[in-house]
């Protein structure tokens, strides 16, 4: 994936839509993925597309109002591109997982479940992103919101943020923000500004937290982050995408050479990155922040 490994770690196409909405307020589409057909208008409930992605393919170029996408609970297998829209006024595209939720998988063959670029603000709620090959979630040159989710299982990293702005929020009702078993890391921060104000559990990654290239990622001193058991990938070890050794889970791509004596969590600051705000976190394990290359760590 294009920059994705930050350098070993250390073109969305445009869709054929009006230039412009025609009203003001909130423009809704729906998805089912049993009943829903993409022919349709997709405007209402019982009219709606049966993937996602032709529902994000009816949202207009530039916004003049808020988008709300409504996902019947489901699998979807897909691999979703939201880029190249504008929003002058501000506006945002929401993508709502109805119910108990809907769940949006790779099946171990898709790369990114979510790509968000060039957009206006994407909210993320009450989703499961699972078995995708590169991440769950990649945000590039946009603003994202991921609330009451879960990224589990992919085959890399969770959520990646390069030159954006990410926030972590408590849904409603309230339910946090799951970042769990991922081979890459939780969430890596590159030119990107990720901030927690809300609750989220970050375990069993190959890494938690990983902030570079002046990445920021800020806990905001929660008590009700927590990151454990995230244990370290030591060189030679799981290096392959069909299986590790030892019973290491598989590790599709590679990750920073920390070292055997890193401890078992890690909350990393490489390339001048920075992890701020970390002092209430529930960090588990005799965990440490490691700062390679000017990074830089305030417990």
């Amino acid at each position: 994936m294009r920059k994705m490994m930050l350098a070993a770690l250390c073109g969305a196409a445009l869709v054929s839509t009006p230039l412009t909405a025609t009203a003001a307020g909130h423009m809704d589409y729906y998805v089912n993925g049993i009943s829903g057909n993409d022919a349709r208008t997709c405007q209402n409930a019982n009219n709606g597309c049966r993937t996602i992605q032709a529902a994000i393919d009816r949202i207009p170029i530039v916004l003049d109002r808020h988008v709300a996408i409504y996902i019947a609970p489901g699998n979807y297998a897909e691999s979703l591109i939201l880029a190249d829209r504008l929003a002058p006024k501000g506006h945002e595209i929401r993508l709502i997982g109805l119910d108990a939720g809907a769940r949006l998988t790779g099946m171990k063959t898709m790369p990114t479940g979510i790509l968000i670029k060039n957009s206006p603000r994407v909210v993320l709620e009450n989703l499961e992103i699972t078995g995708f090959t590169e991440a769950g979630i990649l945000v590039e040159h946009s603003d994202a919101l991921v609330t009451g989710s879960r990224i589990v299982w992919n085959l890399s990293h969770a959520i990646v943020c390069e030159f954006g702005n990410l926030v972590i929020e408590t849904g409603s009702p309230a339910r946090g923000v799951s970042l769990l078993n991922n081979t890459g890391s939780g969430i890596v921060a590159s030119s990107c500004h990720v901030r927690f104000d809300g609750p989220a559990t970050i375990a069993e990654n190959g890494i938690g937290l990983l902030a570079a290239h002046g990445g920021l990622i800020d806990l905001a001193s929660r008590m009700d982050v927590s990151v454990m058991n995230n244990p370290p990938v030591l060189p030679g070890v799981g290096s392959g995408g069909t299986g590790g050794v030892g019973g290491e889970r598989p590790r599709k791509s590679p990750l920073p050479m920390l070292g055997e004596s890193t401890p078992p969590c890690q909350l990393v600051a490489d390339c001048h990155g920075m992890i701020t705000g970390y002092e209430n976190a529930q960090i588990g394990g005799a965990c440490v922040c490691a700062g390679m290359d000017y990074g830089v760590c305030h417990p």
